[in-house]
């Protein structure tokens, strides 16, 4: 090989070096934020606040419902009977069957009432979790 093929041989290897060194760190941030956002979510909930501005970013509560069947087979039959056969193919899709709950009245904590029919055959969870954008 001539040089300039070395040059550039030696020049990936080092990204290549400088990648992996990036996704460890990255991972180690990654793990230290799981690490520290319960407690802080805590402290959100506890001031009764959902978000602040620090360090030139928003740290703001994203609050997400998923809905997930407890029996499939009920689930679809009553889906169907109730106007909503379009979710249904042979499974009812999750990201789908969320969106739906969370069109429903909600409770004190957030919670959606799910219809009588629904309840045994849905189960609603509610996760919070920080995010951050800029500015």
């Amino acid at each position: 090989m001539d040089k300039m093929d070395m040059e550039k041989l030696k020049r990936f290897a080092e990204l290549a070096k400088a990648k992996e060194k990036a996704n460890a760190d990255l991972d180690a941030i990654k793990t230290e934020m799981a690490e520290l956002e319960p407690e802080l979510l805590e402290v959100f909930i506890e001031n009764e606040t959902t978000q602040i501005k620090i360090a030139d970013r928003t740290i703001y509560v994203d609050s997400r419902i998923f809905a997930s069947a407890i029996d499939q087979k009920e689930l679809c039959a009553y889906m169907t009977e109730e106007g909503f056969g379009d979710m249904v193919k042979e499974a009812i899709n999750g990201n789908t069957l969320s969106s739906y709950v969370r069109e429903f009245e909600r409770d004190e904590e957030g919670v959606p009432v799910l219809p009588d029919g629904l309840k045994g055959l849905v189960k609603v969870s509610l996760k919070d979790s920080l995010k951050v954008r800029k500015g």
